[in-house]
C-alpha cells in the first residue's frame, strides 16, 4: 500500500492513535462539505435560487464522505493503474449510495432520490451516469485532494486538531437527531393530509349516495372546513421540513406518495405566488 495516501502520526502510544483518529474525522468532514458544495451549485443554478442539499441542515453530504474515505482505504493499492481505479471506485461508491438509500427507505419509508428516469438505473437508487461521475472523482481524490487534505491537516497542532475534530463530530452528531427528528415529523404530516383526503373522498361519496340538496350543501360547508384544515396543516410545515423537501426534488414517498404531490404543487403554488407579489 502506499502509505503516503493514509493518514500517519506517531509510531506508538496513545496520542499517535488520536492524532490518526481526529486526521481521518477531520478529513470525514471535508470530503462531506466538499460533496454539499458540489450537490449544492450543481442544483441551485438550474433552479435559479439556493438549495441546501443534502439529509443534514448542516453544509454536510456524510454519503460523499464515506465514499472517499472508502475510495482512499480500501483502493489505493490501485493507485498506479487509473483505469483499475477508476472502475474500482465507480463499484465502491455507487454500492454505497445503493445501500444509503435501501436503508433510509427502510427507516423513513421515504426515498430521498430516485433516478428511476435515467437510464441503466438500479431500482431507481443508482444510475450509470452518476457511477462514471462517482469514478472520476475517485481520481481526482486519490491523486489530488487526498493528498492536499492530508498537508493541510498535518500543519495543524494535535491540541487544535483534536478540539475541531470533537467539535465537528459533536455538531454532526447533534444535526444528525434533529434531521432525523425533522424527517420523522414530515412523514407525520404526510399521514395527517392522506387522512383528511380520505375524510374529503369518504363525505363525496356519503353526498353522492344522498343526493338531496340539504345534504349537499351541508357537505359543502363540511369539505370547505376539512380543505381549510389541511391548508393550515400544510401552511404550518416547519422550515426544516421545507428545506428537506427543496433538498430532495424527486424524494417519493413510498406510504403517502399522493400526499406528497399535492404537498409540493401547494408550495409551489405559493412560492410562485409570492414571486408575484415581489414583482
Amino acid at each position: 500500500m502506499n502509505t503516503s495516501y493514509v493518514p500517519k502520526g506517531p509510531e506508538k502510544g496513545a496520542g499517535g492513535f488520536m492524532e490518526q483518529a481526529c486526521t481521518i474525522v477531520l478529513a470525514f468532514f471535508l470530503y462531506s462539505f466538499t460533496g454539499w458544495l458540489c450537490e449544492s451549485i450543481y442544483c441551485s443554478l438550474p433552479a435559479g435560487r439556493f438549495i441546501n442539499r443534502g439529509f443534514l441542515t448542516g453544509p454536510l453530504c456524510p454519503v460523499y464522505g464515506f465514499g472517499a474515505l472508502l475510495i482512499v482505504f480500501l483502493l489505493s493499492p490501485l493507485q498506479p493503474q487509473p483505469v483499475l481505479l477508476f472502475l474500482a471506485g465507480a463499484v465502491v461508491t455507487s454500492l454505497l449510495e445503493y445501500v444509503t438509500g435501501f436503508l433510509l427507505e427502510k427507516i423513513f419509508h421515504t426515498k430521498l432520490w430516485d433516478y428511476s428516469q435515467r437510464r441503466f438505473n438500479l431500482h431507481g437508487r443508482v444510475c450509470l451516469k452518476n457511477s462514471l461521475l462517482f469514478g472520476a472523482m475517485g481520481l481526482v481524490t486519490v491523486y489530488l485532494l487526498h493528498p492536499f487534505v492530508l498537508d493541510l491537516i498535518g500543519r495543524l497542532p494535535l491540541i487544535l486538531l483534536v478540539g475541531l475534530a470533537g467539535g465537528a463530530l459533536a455538531a454532526f452528531l447533534l444535526d444528525l437527531i434533529f434531521s432525523v427528528r425533522t424527517m420523522l415529523q414530515l412523514n407525520g404530516k404526510l399521514a395527517e393530509l392522506e387522512r383528511v383526503a380520505a375524510d374529503l373522498r369518504q363525505k363525496g361519496q356519503l353526498t353522492h349516495e344522498r343526493l338531496k340538496s340539504e345534504v349537499q350543501e351541508r357537505f359543502q360547508a363540511i369539505s370547505q372546513q376539512t380543505k381549510r384544515r389541511r391548508i393550515r396543516m400544510v401552511a404550518g410545515l416547519q422550515l426544516l421540513q421545507r428545506r428537506m423537501l427543496d433538498a430532495f426534488p424527486t424524494m417519493r414517498s413510498v406510504r403517502h406518495h399522493d400526499s406528497l404531490v399535492r404537498l409540493r404543487e401547494y408550495l409551489a403554488e405559493k412560492r410562485a405566488e409570492l414571486k408575484r407579489l415581489k414583482k
